[in-house]
């Protein structure tokens, strides 16, 4: 068989490097069979001259496209990968859809109005059939399933299959948590709306009253620039200069030092479809505080808080675990129990049940 895999992510972000994690899943699985990355990223910030760019790299590649017996499509809401699905439609061509965290408009707290009404658009008259004619549609959650059926995803032709623990990721055993000069909370991710900083902010206000030395380090994508100037401002509006670090994106070896020397990991966002770094914070025995719009609703307490936002809430969590005095070590039989389903092979295994079943059903039809 020939599989197309459509990768809109381009080399930075938590999306490349889950979907390069995938591909490799799928050679495994499959290595008798031909795969093709067709990158479907243009590089123009003028918004006009990458639609255009993106209808004529479709057009273009029109006769790969035939090629492919399966092909699967990343995110949805590329221009891109909207007419690639209108296409393999009209060739029967099966695919399977990955999302990846592409909520409804109405989900998204984008503050432009252009972007909202764009999304809407493409979400009314294009997304939702886009959805609805997969073969398959792969979350990673059910928090995410859930927005896409309240959206009008009507097909039951999908399956939740979570990102795997980066095989790469080795927590830093030789540091140990008392080394830190400084009480130190640690948050991981894409700086965007969505992400809560303002409310994360809030709650640090309360949290720095009762402990002044205590520091927050904020790590992440730093793509909306609007987005990074407003946590600046209100940085300096709350008199957390000296109780905040704002950084860009960390390499793989020092986000592993931090997360090893940390008291805790937050993630207070709005929504969640998944959170690769809950996973990498469990597996270094860091506790976590996570907002109850992710899907950690299921987190035990010994390893962390899956909790409402509430600012008096999270800075008390976060204060218990700043001065907690328990032995991690008393759950790491439960947090390696915890982490067993996320384990690259189980990922793999659920990769292979959905394949054999999706390559059998084009098996039939082709019969």
């Amino acid at each position: 068989m020939v599989f197309l895999i459509i990768d809109p992510y381009g080399e930075k972000g938590g999306g490349a490097i889950l979907l390069k994690t995938q591909i490799d899943i799928l050679r495994k699985l499959r290595p008798e069979d031909d795969f093709i990355i067709f990158k479907t990223k243009v590089a123009t910030r003028n918004k006009f001259a990458s639609y255009f760019l993106q209808f004529l790299n479709v057009t273009q590649k029109a006769s790969i496209i035939k090629k492919a017996d399966l092909v699967i499509i990343c995110s949805v809401y590329q221009i891109e990968n909207i007419l690639i699905a209108r296409k393999l439609k009209s060739l029967n061509i099966p695919y399977i859809l990955l999302p990846k965290g592409d909520f409804p408009p109405h989900v998204s707290l984008n503050k432009s109005i252009n972007k909202y009404v764009i999304k809407k658009f493409l979400w009314g008259f294009f997304i939702r059939n886009m959805m609805n004619n997969a073969t398959r549609l792969v979350t990673t959650s059910h928090n995410e399933i859930f927005w896409y059926k309240c959206s009008g995803y009507s097909s039951n032709r999908y399956a939740v299959i979570s990102n795997p623990l980066d095989i790469n990721f080795n927590p830093i055993s030789e540091f140990n948590k008392e080394q830190r000069e400084r009480p130190l909370v640690l948050w991981l991710g894409r700086y965007s709306p969505e992400k809560n900083l303002e409310f994360l902010l809030e709650s640090w206000k309360l949290v720095v009253h009762e402990i002044p030395e205590a520091v927050l380090f904020l790590a992440g994508y730093q793509k909306n620039k609007k987005y990074v100037n407003k946590i600046r401002r209100r940085i300096q509006r709350y008199n957390l200069q000296n109780n905040v670090i704002l950084s860009d994106w960390l390499n793989l070896d020092f986000k592993q030092q931090l997360l090893d020397l940390c008291n805790c990991l937050v993630l207070p966002s709005h929504y969640e479809s998944f959170g690769n770094v809950v996973l990498e914070a469990i597996s270094s025995n860091t506790p976590v505080v996570v907002s109850d719009n992710t899907p950690w609703r299921d987190l035990p307490n010994q390893i962390g808080a899956c909790i409402p936002l509430c600012r008096e809430d999270w800075a008390r969590w976060i204060i218990r675990y700043i001065n907690s005095n328990e032995d991690i070590s008393a759950g790491i039989n439960l947090r390696k129990k915890y982490l067993e389903k996320f384990e690259y092979n189980v990922i793999m295994s659920n990769w292979n049940r959905l394949l054999e079943a999706v390559c059998s059903e084009i098996a039939t039809k082709k019969a």
